[in-house]
């Protein structure tokens, strides 16, 4: 009798174990345990296959950033918001590599110091983000105060909570991965694409080995467009929140950041170039609609000029000749629209123009219109679709 309860109780142990200890399993075989610097090793040492590095858990990215660039020490690179992350390293003749972390000026410092300056490269382009001038974003009497420990490149995330055990079932249920590709991920066979990390693996989404940014399941209608038709942008206009916060003034506290940062880059003879990045077109006409309470950007504008600091305003995209169509959604333009900005930069400034790739930027532009991924058969076979829902023409050649 007890032996029969004792196989009872075994089977009901199994059963309640293996779902925990097979998702373990597949969280650790997917690379989602491993450290930064192991990561940006396989991916360079894997560099030719387009290895993206797509975590479905954790959000490691100054880490990431910092190991890549102690690994690579480029001669170029950009930094910014994700805003910058369309740069890739296809458009430049010398190595390069884009860090879209920065999320306050303030971060921006603390990166080039920590960082960049560390192996100091022969330019940077800044790409400044409109709202972090603005006191109503990010408050003058804030301390903003950045955490070290973000930025340990041999940190690994090993301890996980029950609910993101479970939530690996969770999209073996919603579709997002096969039960097939769930078996495979948790015996560690290889998969058919180079990638790290669950998002990297299954949907070929996150960063690529210049740190650029992938959106391969929202561009080929794998997941869903958190901006079809532009409507969360303008929800957020609306409602002067998230990034879109009406202000009357760039605050001197933030423009005096700005200075210290370009002070910090020329003292190292650095070339450095600053740009505003894109808005869609959709998004520009909503935020003219309610412009008296936008007044900071046209403030912010007004005195950088003042102060003799040089930038590229392709705030508007129409300015690039790039469309609505060319974006991933209402603030992030795609490649096509990046390839444009450099290639303007390459015409008006000299000193930039041994660093650029012009003849693929050039024959890209020639050749792809409307698209915001320019085609990549290592990243994915799928096609773009108009997954913005804008009624945007995808049918393209491809290379």
């Amino acid at each position: 009798m007890y032996s029969r309860y004792l196989k009872v109780l075994l089977t009901l142990s199994v059963i309640m174990i293996f779902p925990f200890f097979s998702s373990i399993l597949f969280i650790m075989n997917s690379g989602e345990m491993l450290s930064s610097k192991e990561i940006v090793d396989i991916q360079l040492k894997k560099k030719n296959e387009l290895c993206i590095v797509g975590s479905g858990f954790h959000d490691n990215s100054n880490a990431y950033y910092k190991a890549l660039f102690t690994k690579v020490k480029p001669k170029i690179v950009s930094i910014g918001s994700s805003r910058v992350m369309q740069f890739r390293s296809a458009f430049f003749d010398k190595s390069f590599i884009t860090f879209g972390v920065i999320g306050s000026l303030e971060e921006g410092m603390y990166f080039i110091d920590n960082v960049i300056l560390q192996s100091p490269p022969d330019i940077v382009i800044i790409g400044l983000d409109v709202w972090w001038f603005n006191e109503n974003y990010i408050s003058p009497d804030v301390d903003v105060i950045i955490d070290p420990s973000l930025y340990d490149i041999n940190h690994r995330n090993l301890i996980y909570s029950t609910k993101e055990i479970i939530s690996v079932y969770q999209w073996i249920r919603g579709k997002k991965i096969t039960l097939n590709e769930f078996f495979n991920g948790m015996i560690g066979r290889d998969s058919n694409s180079c990638g790290i990390g669950v998002r990297g693996i299954y949907d070929r989404s996150g960063y690529g080995p210049d740190g650029s940014q992938y959106h391969t399941s929202i561009v080929t209608g794998q997941k869903r467009s958190g901006d079809p038709l532009f409507k969360d942008s303008k929800v957020r206009i609306e409602g002067g929140r998230d990034r879109f916060q009406y202000g009357k003034i760039a605050h001197n506290k933030h423009i005096n950041l700005l200075k210290k940062i370009l002070s910090t880059l020329h003292s190292k003879d650095i070339e450095t170039i600053i740009f505003f990045p894109p808005f869609a077109e959709a998004v520009n006409n909503a935020m003219d609609m309610i412009g008296e309470k936008y007044q900071y950007i046209d403030d912010l504008k007004a005195k950088l000029k003042e102060l003799g600091i040089y930038y590229y305003d392709f705030t508007n995209a129409r300015f690039l000749g790039s469309d609505d169509c060319e974006f991933v959604d209402g603030f992030h333009g795609g490649d096509l629209t990046y390839a444009k900005i450099l290639k303007y930069i390459y015409d008006k400034d000299p000193s930039i123009r041994e660093y650029i790739n012009i003849s693929y930027l050039e024959r890209v532009i020639s050749n792809y219109k409307g698209i915001a991924f320019i085609p990549d058969a290592r990243v994915t076979s799928l096609p773009e679709i108009d997954f913005l829902r804008l009624g945007c023409n995808k049918e393209i050649c491809r290379e």
